[in-house]
């Protein structure tokens, strides 16, 4: 009798997870409470791929360690250095150096163009 009602358990939650997958998000509320329902998970991923990110790099680095053996002050301005540091060499190696593409452009030189890129 326990393997009847587990059996039946386990096709309820499949057709109930089919039916919410079919029927989607719900569609009342305003243009920006939808919007805000498709953007929220991957927003809040990114943020909090970057905070994880800054913590591993903080618990990794040897001038944080050095900084917060002189005292709180400097332990906090080290770390802050160093994230700043990390995510501007991030986001410079992925996206370009903002103000070498700006001088290509304006310059018009097909050659600095491609190495600004």
């Amino acid at each position: 009798m326990k393997k009847e009602h587990e059996k039946e358990t386990e096709k309820n939650a499949g057709k109930i997870f089919l039916e919410e997958l079919i029927a989607g998000p719900p569609r009342n509320g305003s243009r920006w409470r939808q919007a805000w329902q498709v953007i929220a998970i991957p927003f809040l991923a990114v943020i909090s791929g970057l905070i994880l990110g800054g913590i591993i790099i903080v618990l990794t680095t040897e001038e944080v360690y050095a900084g917060f053996g002189q005292g709180i002050g400097p332990g906090l301005l080290a770390s802050w250095k160093i994230i700043s540091d990390s995510y501007s060499a991030l986001f410079t190696g992925s996206i370009g150096n903002p103000a070498k593409i700006i001088a290509a452009l304006q310059g018009s030189d097909s050659l600095a163009i491609r190495r600004a890129f």
